[in-house]
């Protein structure tokens, strides 16, 4: 069976339901103005098979493909986004409709869906126990602005035979999985005591991540991941909150992480007569953490080993999340000047700082904190600005300047182009300097027509093309993209001096900027150029055909 998410379940449906609401397949609801019929056929990207009962729908107009994988709506003329829905299905451009000039006369379309990947497996534990009602995660490895990144696709609950099914699986993908914890089989447990359980582990069922495998699918394959779970001990593991038992901490929730940054779904409990938070681990290194919000926002942590018994004497102490300090200087060169304030919704919004920051944690499974730049309260200097409710941690700065670019990026004599910021306990950092300038270098290009003819279509769709100037140095800000029809030209601007392999894709593609292994498949397509200071550079780009896929990095 296929699964959707429910909110693409609910959309599926709906939209269904219009297609089925008249004899003809049709949304009852037409608009009054001429239309023009549109046809075509859905084909399997992979096997180029026809698809059946594939949803086809524009605003105007909604329909099923027959069991040939043929459509057609009636449209009004002009540019129209028609939308692919099939249970088990990508769309063959991701984050994009397909966008059609409709007009009478028109020739035949042909739309393209990717089946998805699916993982299916066993879980095993080691007593000869039904396996039902574990949590089995998938992350997908991706490129997120330019950086390897790993980011939750999927999880599942095993079965009362310990079976599990990962569906609706990006392909092609990278995939870590693991199960989670199965604390909740060592039922309740006294204060103190062991109980027994299953302990979280990577697939093919290793403790550490360093050591887990990845499960690499292509569109429409099934995988197989088993893992076999060994009953073990739980220890008890007790960590004073004084701040918390004193009531200076509200109802502040303790956080159980493992060495590589997971949640682990760990049931922390709070003793009020001890003053402790309480909880049951097997073997491993962890670390604990508590954040508190409100008027005076606090950031505690605990690092702690579990090696065959039970830890005591931790102490948990919370510390003010003071605001990171930013100095920002502009180098203008005349001219290029961002507006100081705009107006969105009705509310003013001040962009003086010039440039907005992302702080994206450094270790495997951190979340991504986004920040927001203000001035510094109490200073009347225009430069001075701050990052506020950053916990203690290594992030990678991005940096995303309104115009310009950014020249260099420091803090306390560390490139952040190159290195990481660290944040200590306290958030004890080196204020963040940051040098915008805006003598900043356009690239213009053409696409050569020759090789777009494999691009373009004959018929009304409006194939788009994908331009990356990828930089050949270290920078924080991301990979500078842009799009163009088939045949046309493009305008990159705000471009850091420098030099750059610029290349053209039929698809959107993940591009890690800092993976020379990933670039890898580039080499040789597309030129290298050199953009300087207030400079333009022309380009004539021939189109890569990338076969329709979403390209990992692995």
């Amino acid at each position: 069976m296929l699964i959707l998410p429910k909110r693409s379940l609910a959309l599926y449906v709906a939209v269904v339901a219009c297609a089925l609401g008249a004899a003809t397949f049709r949304c009852a609801a037409q608009d009054a103005a001429a239309t023009y019929p549109v046809r075509g056929v859905v084909l399997n990207n992979v096997t180029h098979q026809p698809i059946a009962r594939v949803l086809v729908y524009a605003n105007a107009d909604a329909v099923l493909t027959d069991n040939d994988g043929h459509f057609e709506l009636n449209l009004p003329a002009g540019q129209v986004q028609i939308n692919l829905r099939r249970p088990g299905y990508t769309a063959r451009r991701r984050g994009m409709m397909n966008s059609v000039n409709v007009a009478a006369n028109m020739p035949d379309l042909t739309f393209s869906l990717t089946p998805e990947a699916i993982i299916t497996g066993h879980v095993t534990l080691s007593t000869g126990d039904e396996a039902d009602g574990i949590r089995i995660m998938a992350y997908r490895k991706r490129a997120v602005n330019g950086r390897v990144a790993w980011t939750m696709q999927t999880m599942a609950m095993t079965n009362s035979e310990g079976a599990f099914r990962l569906a609706s699986l990006e392909a092609p993908g990278s995939y870590l999985i693991y199960s989670m914890p199965a604390h909740a089989r060592m039922g309740r447990i006294a204060p103190g005591s062991v109980g027994y359980g299953y302990a979280s582990v990577f697939y093919p069922s290793v403790a550490d991540f360093s050591a887990a495998g990845m499960i690499a699918v292509s569109p429409g394959q099934q995988a197989q991941a088993d893992f076999t779970l060994t009953r073990q001990p739980f220890y008890p593991v007790s960590i004073a909150m004084p701040q918390r038992a004193e009531g200076r901490a509200g109802g502040a929730e303790v956080q159980i992480h493992d060495s590589s940054g997971r949640i682990l779904e760990a049931g922390t409990r709070w003793d009020p007569q001890r003053g402790t938070a309480e909880i049951n681990l097997p073997n491993g290194h962890y670390y604990a953490e508590t954040h508190t919000f409100g008027e005076s926002q606090m950031y505690g942590r605990v690092d702690f080993t579990v090696a065959g018994g039970p830890v005591s004497g931790l102490t948990m102490t919370l510390l003010p999340l003071h605001a990171i300090p930013v100095v920002i200087r502009k180098d203008s060169e005349g001219g290029n000047n961002q507006p100081q304030v705009i107006i969105a919704a009705g509310s003013q919004i001040d962009l003086s700082a010039g440039i907005n920051l992302t702080l994206s944690p450094a270790d495997a499974f951190e979340n991504q904190t986004g920040s927001g730049l203000r001035h510094q309260q109490g200073s009347n200097d225009s430069s001075l600005f701050e990052l506020e409710n950053v916990s203690p941690g290594r992030y990678w700065v991005e940096t995303y300047p309104f115009q310009g670019y950014v020249s260099s990026i420091t803090c306390g004599g560390t490139d952040l182009t190159r290195e990481p910021l660290v944040i200590g306990p306290g958030n004890t950092t080196a204020p963040i300097e940051i040098t915008i300038r805006n003598d900043f270098g356009t690239l213009k290009g053409q696409l050569n027509q020759s090789s777009t003819a494999a691009a373009s279509t004959s018929s009304g769709e409006i194939s788009r093309i994908y331009i990356y100037a990828i930089p050949l140095f270290p920078t924080t800000s991301q990979v500078p993209q842009s799009t163009t029809q088939a045949g046309g030209q493009f305008t990159m601007t705000n471009l850091a001096p420098g030099s750059y392999h610029v290349i053209a894709l039929d698809q959107s593609r993940e591009i890690d900027a800092n993976d020379t292994e990933s670039l890898a498949q580039y080499t040789g397509k597309g030129p290298t150029v050199t953009v300087e200071a207030n400079g333009t550079v022309n380009v004539q780009l021939d189109v890569i055909q990338t076969g329709g896929e979403v390209s990992t990095p692995e």
